[in-house]
């Protein structure tokens, strides 16, 4: 096709078998001045053109053709048949051109949208027109438009108003007013109402609302660019992420912190996250990015699993002690019979941590007496600090409750922490609940947590968090006399 339009642009009436004139039956030269396939389109293949100038082509080269047979010329039918087919060509390309622009003019002055569109043709848009609003309504509801430039002042409804609703239905359409008689009033409502992306005074030449158009297409185009720069980052970033959590995930294993009986002996330990991944800061860390995934609770299921996979290598009768966010309540797996860790119930406290608010509620209570069901113990993580408040402690009633660190810490210097915890370790023994003073690291601290009351002792004075089961820093037995006189 690319070579039938280059023998065309140069065929000229005139040349060897399409003679430039022909003799009518009075003797008269019929369509004297010579006739340039290239000029009939006004530019090279492919540039904007309408369907009439398409006929229009048609219709003069078949009337030369047929005036040539009447005067008895032979006639060379190929070049009608170039002009067709060149025709229909450009007929494709134009149907088939994507993404064109789309502008809709509405005025209820039929001369002012007929001027802009003659104005406008050249520019390769689709243009359509409306005479009021809701004319205008019923054509951009069957098929949005890019561009709307509207006159303020209509019969019925107003430009203003017209506008509003398109900001509403189509918020990505650019919205113009042309107006000569809009009040200040009018203005202010198009301006904060529908929200237009310029206002133009009439008389405006077709030059300038295509100046307008031209700009705010720009300007939008650069913002799309913008989005779709803003969304590739952001997706680059989610892939990262996914990245991240994953190498996490196959490098998590998990350490364990002892916990002390008054005694001073071993009463279970605390399944803490850890992972290899040295780009992950910490458990908090590690669940941040799991839940900007969602996927912790797929975390908090593997941390099961593993728990349940080493339980077996524990001392004998310690307990485990597993976090679990009270988000993770819904998952169905935590209560089947079947799962690894419901095997070792007997044997497995569920800490109900702080990273959420603890709701007391029947959903809330269900789901404990379903886990009491089936053997788990319940203790309430860091009463004292977040969402673990007195009133989650009443309403739970759980076998364990474990005071926030910050409580412990320095209490031997605070009166206030020593009665709060006081307090509370008293109303424990009498509701027959373990008492745990986490965060200890003195042995201060140690000393007046016990004084106080609590039943277990837990802190890096005492045992600090590692691979497998350890009995601790020998902090019990360096402690005591017969060691220290030896």
């Amino acid at each position: 096709m690319k070579e039938a339009a280059e023998d065309l642009s140069a065929v000229k009436i005139g040349a060897p078998g399409i003679p430039s004139s022909f003799p009518g039956r009075n003797g008269d030269s019929i369509d004297r001045n010579p006739l340039t396939i290239q000029g009939l389109w006004g530019g090279s293949l492919g540039s904007a053109s309408h369907e009439r100038d398409h006929l229009q082509t048609l219709r003069v080269v078949r009337r030369k053709r047929e005036t040539q047979r009447r005067a008895g010329f032979e006639v060379d039918s190929s070049a009608t048949s170039k002009v067709e087919a060149l025709v229909s060509h450009r007929d494709g390309l134009m149907k088939n051109t994507t993404n064109a622009i789309r502008v809709l003019l509405v005025d209820d002055e039929p001369e002012v949208t007929r001027s802009l569109r003659i104005g406008l043709r050249r520019t390769g848009w689709e243009i359509e027109t409306a005479d009021s609003g809701d004319e205008a309504l019923t054509l951009i509801r069957a098929q949005p438009f890019d561009v709307v430039v509207s006159d303020e002042r209509m019969p019925g409804m107003q430009g203003s108003d017209f506008l509003t609703l398109v900001k509403a239905e189509f918020p990505n359409t650019l919205r113009i007013t042309l107006s000569g008689q809009a009040s200040l009033e009018r203005a202010v409502h198009a301006i904060n109402s529908a929200e237009i992306h310029r206002f133009l005074m009439k008389p405006c030449p077709p030059s300038e609302v295509q100046a307008t158009i031209e700009e705010l297409l720009e300007k939008r185009d650069v913002l799309n660019i913008r989005s779709h720069s803003r969304k590739t980052d952001a997706a680059r970033e989610q892939e990262a992420l996914i990245r991240i959590f994953e190498a996490a995930m196959d490098s998590m294993y998990l350490s364990f912190q002892p916990l002390w009986s008054r005694t001073e002996k071993v009463y279970g330990y605390e399944a803490l996250l850890r992972t290899e991944l040295s780009l992950i800061r910490g458990p908090e860390h590690f669940f941040d990015i799991a839940e900007m995934l969602h996927r912790s609770m797929e975390l908090s299921a593997r941390i099961r699993d593993m728990v349940a996979s080493e339980i077996d290598h524990a001392p004998d009768d310690s307990l485990i002690f597993v976090n679990v966010n009270p988000d993770h309540l819904d998952d169905p797996s935590l209560y089947l019979e079947t799962s690894p860790l419901s095997r070792h119930a007997h044997r497995v406290v569920i800490e109900i941590t702080e990273r959420s608010a603890v709701t007391p509620g029947e959903d809330l209570m269900e789901s404990l007496d379903r886990l009491t069901d089936l053997g788990f113990l319940i203790a309430v993580d860091d009463l004292g600090a977040g969402y673990s408040g007195l009133n989650t402690f009443s309403l739970l009633t759980p076998t364990v409750i474990k005071f926030d660190m910050e409580m412990i810490r320095n209490i031997d210097c605070s009166p206030t922490k020593q009665a709060v915890v006081g307090a509370i370790s008293d109303l424990c023994k009498s509701l027959g609940i373990i008492s745990v003073a986490e965060g200890i690291e003195t042995h201060e601290e140690y000393l007046t947590a016990k004084a106080l009351g609590c039943t277990l002792f837990q802190g890096f004075l005492l045992g600090k968090p590692e691979k497998g089961f350890s009995l601790g820093t020998g902090y019990f037995e360096a402690s005591r006399p017969d060691s220290k006189a030896a």
